[in-house]
């Protein structure tokens, strides 16, 4: 039986749109979906958690780091006892090589009950920080501070 060019293959797109569309096209197409439906949900509702917190993560994801400062701004406004808001928080300031204030974010995300050091030492996002000799004391003395 031949394939046919305009079902999709099982669990993928069709091979027609694959042609027509090279991956890094359709992954900005849909990039660009999602930041409207995102923005969309928000003029609806600006507290909106779940469309803060994907949209802030899509802006880095796309290198959109001022604007998801922005978006990490809001969250810690909204919640500003969350642990994880702060740590994003930190780490839109480190994409933005605001060390001296994303190491106080980093530290505040710590006193807040932010646990996980090992994804800490490995995001891509807090690799600015890492480079400074004051990350390394953080680690240490939270991970001293929890024995």
């Amino acid at each position: 039986m031949e394939k046919s060019r305009i079902w999709p293959a099982k669990g993928g797109r069709s091979q027609i749109i694959d042609e027509l569309l090279p991956g890094r096209m359709l992954s900005a197409m849909f990039e660009e979906f999602e930041l409207a439906a995102y923005q969309a949900i928000l003029v609806a509702s600006p507290t909106h958690a779940g469309a803060l917190i994907a949209l802030g993560h899509l802006y880095t994801r796309i290198g959109r780091h001022a604007k998801a400062l922005e978006i990490d701004k809001v969250l810690i406004a909204l919640y500003p006892d969350d642990p994880i808001c702060r740590y994003n928080f930190a780490c839109s300031l480190s994409n933005l090589g605001h060390i001296e204030e994303s190491l106080s974010a980093l530290s505040e995300s710590i006193k807040l009950g932010y646990r996980d050091f090992a994804y800490m030492e490995s995001d891509p996002d807090l690799e600015n920080v890492r480079k400074d000799p004051r990350f390394r004391q953080l680690a240490d003395h939270w991970s001293k501070s929890r024995l």
